[in-house]
């Protein structure tokens, strides 16, 4: 195949607006598992572990697609397995000898549950190189305590990662390694998601498209070879989504220290309560603290 030759289609979920069918070139595939692959030190000694449907673009292509770059083993397990007990998704990385495994903040959530009641596990999973997560907003609560319970499987808190991607990147682009270290505070709300992947280009701007400060929260907009050029057979959309200089529009919210990215919420999302920005996620963690509330 040609590179810019269309490889496949997958649809955004429409939670923002109507579905759009996202067209992803074979160049587009290779560049993002390309420089994921390298970003991430993976080799084909690795063994990674998914529990997400394939038609979600992180597990079709960070999990599935990559892993054929790369030529390493992959598992996959149905999500409704993980679902109904969490703790199996601890089995199969003892199993399997996973080094590569994922999970989205509720999935994080949900394993925090189980193992509060589950004293007794103590499987040595030393060997796992990176927990990653990613898919939604990472409450730092969550993932603290998350952080706080690998330990007692020997995985230290440097092997909690978080990634910061979309379905018009073909997943992952962004990568932070160290992301609980750098909370400025216990309560800050948000986590910083990390450092592009070689190729991807990264600025913030306000509404009229102008760069802000450094530190200043606005428009995240990105441009790269793994980003998608167009929606099909919808050039109204296509041409909204990319500023005249070819840069793309996100939709989401965020600011940039020292090269490394933090979202702060979505444009569409954000709720505006006397003058201040209120991130859903912000609201959905103090709710799934309240005992009886299923999540």
């Amino acid at each position: 195949a040609d590179p810019g030759d269309l490889a496949m289609l997958l649809f955004t979920s429409g939670s923002t607006g109507h579905p759009k069918g996202i067209c992803y070139t074979h160049r587009n595939l290779i560049e993002n598992v390309a420089s994921s692959a390298k970003i991430n030190h993976v080799t084909e000694s690795d063994v990674t572990l998914n529990w997400l449907h394939l038609d979600h673009v992180g597990a079709l292509v960070r999990c599935c697609i990559r892993d054929v770059y790369i030529g390493n083993t992959q598992i996959h397990a149905a999500t409704q397995l993980f679902l109904h007990d969490p703790l199996r998704w601890l089995k199969w990385i003892d199993t399997h000898r996973v080094t590569f495994a994922w999970a989205p903040n509720f999935g994080l959530s949900l394993l925090n549950d189980r193992l509060r009641v589950a004293p007794s596990l103590n499987t040595d999973l030393s060997f796992v190189r990176s927990i990653l997560s990613v898919a939604e907003p990472i409450v730092p609560k969550v993932a603290r305590e998350f952080a706080a319970n690998l330990e007692r499987f020997g995985i230290g808190p440097e092997k909690l990662h978080a990634a910061w991607g979309m379905s018009e990147t073909c997943a992952a682009v962004v990568f932070s390694y160290d992301f609980l270290s750098q909370l400025p505070s216990p309560d800050y709300p948000f986590v910083e998601v990390g450092s592009p992947v070689p190729g991807l280009s990264i600025r913030i701007v306000d509404s009229d498209d102008r760069i802000v400060n450094e530190g200043s929260v606005g428009n995240v907009q990105i441009t790269g070879p793994m980003v998608v050029s167009s929606y099909f057979a919808d050039d109204e959309e296509t041409n909204s989504a990319y500023t005249n200089d070819g840069w793309f529009r996100t939709g989401d919210l965020g600011l940039l220290k020292n090269g490394r990215l933090t979202i702060t919420g979505r444009k569409k999302d954000t709720i505006i309560i006397n003058g201040r920005n209120i991130a859903n996620h912000e609201v959905e963690a103090v709710v799934d603290a309240v005992p009886g509330v299923k999540k």
